[in-house]
């Protein structure tokens, strides 16, 4: 199993957006659709938490990677406790996302 082939399976359901069925992807790879269903539980083992590719009874579609947690003070209002050396104004709310 090509992990290239994995990776155009997600980069095309990722840019498609939408439901699309295994029979479609299958032409656009140009494999069966027993192959994108193998290529799809081989992307969900990748990686790990969240599957990076959703089915229901429509098909498939590329879930996006949800973006990490930002927690240093460059993206804060305030800047964070080991941030503070010297500081001598008050703390202020610190933005919680």
């Amino acid at each position: 199993m090509s992990r290239q082939r994995q990776d155009q399976l997600l980069s095309s359901l990722l840019r498609q957006g939408e439901w699309v069925t295994a029979a479609s992807l299958a032409d656009q790879l140009g494999v069966t659709p027993r192959s994108i269903r193998s290529y799809v539980a081989a992307l969900n083992a990748r990686t790990g938490g969240a599957d990076a590719v959703e089915s229901g009874p429509a098909g498939y579609r590329g879930r996006a990677a949800t973006p990490p947690r930002v927690t240093d003070c460059t993206v804060s209002y305030a800047p964070c406790s080991m941030c503070r050396t010297g500081s001598t104004s008050s703390p202020r709310p610190v933005r919680s996302m």
